[in-house]
């Protein structure tokens, strides 16, 4: 059901003859069988081999393998909250679902009066956004939801990521240094610092591939273009540079062609983007010394984001009324000053004197994509300048990291509510209080999510799964870490859950104090034997009627959260660098509750 197998939103129907979602427990049953030969057994022996697998699964004694769908797709198939991951965290799946959007929305743009279109997104930014008061959060907010509608319609799993700017690996907005910057080895040269930028998200590099070398080569690009296949660029004055020195001085016309072909490989590269660059009157690459000097802010850090956080009032968090309007902190900074890093000025635009030459006639439609626009050097990028600053595709992640912090912010100082709360959202149809919750609006920020999933119909006594495959980048980051049981089933019986971590023979025995893989444990109050007839008590429908508007049926399966922060962090501490999840059923006379646990699925995640 992933497009493009997602008619009518795709071009196909997901499934050809009508037929139903595999469950994960038997598209792993089928993956053994391929492994093992796909030995030649009949229908009773096979299934005689699937039962006894999700018997083994119930008990414990057989992991439960991470899931191969997207965490939103999961979410999506639970009518759950989606997520906003951290944009390095995302799987090479996410990636290209992410990618593949923008680049939907770019070729809309052949047709200016589509509002599905990239262009449109640049404009009503660039007309209606606010800035300097109260709305700014919350006009902002309602923006990326409209836009993330708008993404979901063509993959409706696809959110919008964040960039947690404050992370190591942005080397606290400084340039990097120039013998860092890899090129082909044919290059003895060092790159001259005017030319080298700040670090950007790993997805929003530029980079050529094959494919692209193989298209410019049959446009007439030297066959030496071939040497800059699989590095990877911050920006497009890196690229260039590197390139001039396998095939010499490159013309306008070809750095159109050169940078459009780049967009193409990747759609959330963007040309018009020189981070950390800033330059003095005789051309001199500042740095973040630069951006210090010119705009007197500095890259913002984690302390930074400390900082605001402990504000405790909305008209110094968030800002002013339309009647006492007035800058929030967090508009300054960090949003501001993200902004003006991001864009930077052009070492290659004659204005800032690095380098010299003709400047290429302007058209002056369909900018930015149409036309003859990649053919020019403007002296700034897109977003230094508020009018173009969505036309460039890191201004997303950029802009949902400014919603995390407001989510967080509001988690830490409930109850405050707009001056203004039925004020109109310019250019949205919305007002100020509809943007009051992230949730509401069907999303929430989390850092990584690893999700297992298991069958609803079999019930567990223990359940086990496998390593979650967590990145370095998670472990060395997280803040905190957290259990989620989904949909558990309302049970008749009541019973406790011990949930233990990197402990798989944990049982019923298996001590919890003084015991580090000890992470947490939850208690379900039964249901009792049902009083009604046939069905009064089974669970309702995921999807309800569309005009249902009775209160949630009384066994509605719920989630459980489990704040597993304590242990990950003592097993951290002794070098553990993965974890997997055991969970051990209990009855209050604490014997085994035998088979009283259904739910459809666990998942490990991480919170920044």
């Amino acid at each position: 059901g992933e497009a493009p197998f997602n008619a009518p939103a795709g071009h196909f129907p997901p499934f050809m003859w009508g037929g139903n979602r595999v469950a994960e427990v038997d598209i792993q049953f089928i993956s053994d069988w391929i492994d093992d030969g796909c030995p030649d057994k009949d229908e009773a022996a096979a299934k005689s081999g699937s039962s006894g697998k999700l018997l083994r699964l119930s008990l414990g004694e057989e992991p439960h393998a991470v899931s191969r769908k997207t965490s939103n797709s999961i979410q999506s198939d639970r009518n759950g909250l989606k997520q906003r991951k951290d944009v390095d965290c995302l799987t090479d799946e996410e990636v290209c679902k992410w990618r593949y959007v923008h680049n939907e929305m770019i070729q809309l743009n052949a047709f200016p009066m589509d509002r599905r279109n990239w262009n449109y997104w640049g404009r009503l930014h660039g007309d209606q956004c606010q800035h300097g008061w109260e709305q700014f959060l919350l006009w902002h907010r309602m923006y990326l939801y409209e836009f993330e509608q708008r993404c979901q319609d063509i993959i409706a799993d696809v959110t919008i990521p964040y960039w947690n700017w404050p992370s190591k690996r942005y080397r606290n907005g400084n340039l990097v240094p120039p013998k860092e910057i890899a090129f082909p080895k044919s290059i003895k040269k060092t790159i001259p610092v005017p030319f080298t930028g700040g670090v950007l998200p790993y997805h929003y590099q530029c980079f050529l591939n094959e494919l692209g070398a193989k298209k410019l080569i049959g446009l007439g690009m030297a066959s030496g273009i071939k040497e800059m296949v699989g590095f990877r660029y911050n920006a497009d004055s890196e690229f260039f540079w590197g390139l001039e020195q396998l095939v010499g001085k490159l013309t306008f016309d070809w750095k159109k062609k050169i940078r459009e072909t780049l967009i193409e490989i990747n759609p959330l590269w963007y040309p018009f983007r020189w981070p950390a660059m800033f330059y003095d009157n005789n051309g001199k690459a500042l740095g973040e010394e630069g951006m210090q000097s010119t705009f007197h802010h500095h890259f913002p850090t984690g302390q930074d984001v400390e900082m605001l956080l402990k504000i405790d009032q909305w008209i110094n968090f968030v800002g002013g009324p339309s009647y006492d309007m007035s800058y929030g902190a967090l508009d300054m900074n960090p949003h501001n000053t993200v902004h003006i890093w991001v864009g930077g000025f052009n070492p290659n635009n004659p204005d800032n004197k690095v380098i010299s030459g003709p400047k290429p006639p302007v058209d002056t439609n369909n900018y930015p994509y149409g036309g003859n626009f990649f053919a020019t050097e403007p002296a700034m990028g897109d977003m230094l300048n508020n009018l173009t600053a969505c036309y460039d595709p890191v201004f997303w992640p950029h802009h949902s990291m400014v919603d995390r912090i407001f989510h967080q912010w509001q988690e830490l100082h409930p109850g405050q509510q707009p001056f203004e709360p039925d004020a109109q959202l310019a250019g949205l149809h919305y007002v100020a209080r509809d943007a009051a919750s992230t949730r509401a609006l069907g999303y929430e920020y989390v850092m990584d999510a690893h999700h297992f999933e298991t069958d609803k119909n079999i019930g567990f006594s223990r359940l086990n799964t496998s390593h979650a495959g967590l990145s370095e980048y998670v472990i060395d980051n997280h803040a905190r870490a957290e259990v989620r049981l989904h949909r558990i089933i309302q049970p008749n019986r009541s019973y406790g859950i011990r949930v233990f971590l990197n402990q798989p023979d944990a049982n019923i025995h298996t001590p919890v104090v003084d015991n580090d893989h000890f992470a947490g444990y939850v208690s379900l109050f039964g249901h009792g034997d049902c009083i009604g007839g046939p069905g009064h008590c089974d669970p309702p429908p995921l999807n309800r009627r569309l005009f249902d508007q009775r209160p949630v049926h009384h066994n509605a399966p719920r989630d459980f959260k489990i704040d597993v922060t304590a242990a990950v962090q003592k097993l951290v501490a002794k070098g553990h660098k993965d974890f997997k999840v055991t969970l051990v059923v209990m009855t209050p006379d604490r014997n085994g509750a035998g088979d009283h646990l259904k739910l459809e699925g666990l998942s490990l995640k991480f919170f920044a």
